[in-house]
């Protein structure tokens, strides 16, 4: 149904492996396909490994956390509420996930070449 789950790394490497593009690819198209705004296809979740603090944004309690994610539509913790995604989701390094925004197809990388082509 067209859902990926991405673990980035500092470096971002996946963003430079053609079989994980692909699979990016796939997704995302699969989101723009004559799907309504409820509909879980297409959803593309990317998570790192950052640790923080997360304070709740409705009862202000905080948690220590080890990474965290940004998940198309919200986490389902998240409830449906925009706000309550952005706090969660403002921890995410920009500087990793800027990392997508670099991604060259023609330069991917294979374990095996064929799959290149």
């Amino acid at each position: 149904e067209g859902r990926t789950i991405t673990i980035l790394d500092s470096e971002g490497i996946v963003f430079t492996r053609i079989w994980c593009i692909y699979e990016l690819y796939l997704t995302l198209t699969d989101s723009q396909e004559g799907v309504t705004d409820d509909s879980e296809k297409g959803l593309w979740a990317v998570y790192t490994a950052k640790n923080h603090t997360y304070e709740d944004p409705e009862d202000y309690t905080t948690e220590e956390r080890e990474s965290v994610g940004i998940i198309s539509g919200g986490s389902t913790s998240d409830q449906n509420n925009a706000y309550v995604t952005a706090v969660r989701e403002q921890h995410f390094p920009y500087e990793v996930i800027s990392k997508a925004l670099k991604i060259n197809v023609e330069n991917a990388k294979a374990s095996v070449n064929d799959d290149r082509v």
